[in-house]
């Protein structure tokens, strides 16, 4: 026995409710395509003004900052704690003249002294000096705290002490050292 073959019997009828369904979901997916596209766009937006509003919190303080930077760059290297000039070549006649000074009123006798090629260290300029001088431990001694405990603020590097005079009780001394301070360097703000 022969079974009946199922006939799906497809009319006009059913294909032009098809092509209605069709006509009328592709408009409807489109349109939630275009809801996602307006939603993430919102999304965006919302993220963009919150952008806006840092940004415009941070200008608010920009005025005041950038008086404090320039106070904080045109105070750099000033005052007395550093070599006057306005290069390191003034600087460093300014701290021979300096230290000269300084051995004479100690009475102590400057033998030599010459400026050693200045340094950058970072933003500042290290101006250095080698000085050769004899004189007793007394007067050493005041030389030795006038340069360090005075201003501008200078620092003393190897020290060399000798003498001619191994026993004598207070012999003459041939001492060299190098001397140095610093001034506003290259990586000072204009």
């Amino acid at each position: 026995m022969k079974t009946p073959a199922l006939r799906l019997h497809i009319g006009p009828r059913w294909i032009a409710l098809a092509i209605l369904g069709i006509v009328v979901a592709l408009p409807l997916a489109g349109l939630a395509v275009e809801a996602r596209m307006l939603l993430r766009a919102g999304e965006e937006r919302d993220e963009i003004a919150a952008r806006v509003a840092d940004l415009e919190r941070v200008a608010a303080r920009q005025p005041g900052l950038l008086q404090r930077r320039d106070a904080l760059r045109a105070s750099l290297g000033q005052g007395d704690r550093f070599l006057a000039g306005a290069n390191a070549a003034i600087g460093g006649a300014n701290l021979q003249r300096l230290v000269g000074t300084i051995i004479d009123g100690a009475g102590a006798q400057m033998e030599d002294a010459a400026v050693l090629p200045a340094r950058e260290e970072g933003a500042y300029l290290r101006v250095g000096l080698r000085v050769t001088l004899s004189t007793r431990i007394d007067p050493l001694q005041r030389v030795l705290y006038a340069v360090e405990s005075g201003l501008p603020d200078l620092f003393i590097d190897d020290l060399e002490i000798r003498t001619a005079e191994p026993g004598a009780a207070d012999p003459v001394l041939s001492i060299t050292f190098q001397v140095y301070g610093y001034m506003p360097g290259a990586g000072k703000p204009a």
